[in-house]
């Protein structure tokens, strides 16, 4: 894992996983998920695919403790919701987790989930994307889905107190007022994105090559030193 500080990342703890999705639970502390450092026993399963499950860090990415489904599960998105975690695995499996880490399957969409966002003024309006630009509702908490057709290829989605903002790979920024539709154009990120994250009404963007930028205005301010 690596920390942004003034312009130049630091590497944070010992521990090398290739992460799939991140994000922070209710409590605060990071949850994560993708492939787990295979040099340190603790994260061998005999048979099982090298899956991290659920993994979670109390102390910002230092040290990592396995909360659960080693070996069995490969999370892409992962979002707090009111009453724990909501996440998508590489099958398109929806599962729910409690605070501690229990979790179950609760639905499925027929594609790799890239990204998933919950409203937040309803638990229960959640939406999805794949890594193709398909755009997936549910107004259940997970358990159905409704294909969304005639929408932007988006793969990068948040929920904003105005409605979704959703970026294209290119890098194609659209809004809507629901994930339904119908949306509009309102801007560019100036690179492939690879992630998008809405936080306290500011946009910030990573894009491929490891260049963060954080939306000022109508403009984008790069984070990352050039000499990096």
């Amino acid at each position: 894992m690596l920390r942004l500080d003034d312009g130049s990342y630091r590497r944070i703890g010992a521990e090398v996983h290739d992460l799939m999705a991140m994000t922070r639970d209710p409590s605060g502390d990071i949850v994560a998920s993708g492939h787990p450092d295979l040099r340190l026993e603790q994260y061998r399963v005999g048979g099982a695919p090298s899956f991290l499950g659920l993994a979670r860090s109390p102390d910002d990415g230092q040290t990592w403790e396995i909360l659960s489904l080693l070996g069995e599960a490969d999370f892409h998105a992962i979002v707090p919701n009111e009453t724990g975690l909501l996440a998508g695995d590489s099958t398109g499996t929806i599962w729910r987790f409690d605070p501690d880490g229990d979790g179950q399957p609760v639905g499925s969409i027929p594609f790799d989930i890239n990204d998933l966002a919950v409203s937040p003024d309803n638990a229960a309006a959640v939406v999805a994307t794949s890594y193709e630009g398909d755009v997936a509702v549910s107004d259940d908490a997970g358990q159905t889905w409704k294909l969304q057709q005639g929408a932007p290829l988006i793969t990068e989605i948040e929920w904003t107190i105005d409605g979704v903002l959703g970026a294209t790979v290119d890098g194609e920024l659209w809004a809507a007022a629901s994930p339904a539709g119908p949306f509009e154009r309102v801007g560019d990120v100036p690179g492939e994105v690879e992630a998008l994250l809405v936080s306290d009404d500011r946009v910030w963007a990573a894009t491929h090559g490891g260049q963060i930028y954080r939306q000022e205005n109508d403009s984008w301010t790069p984070l990352v030193r050039s000499d990096d």
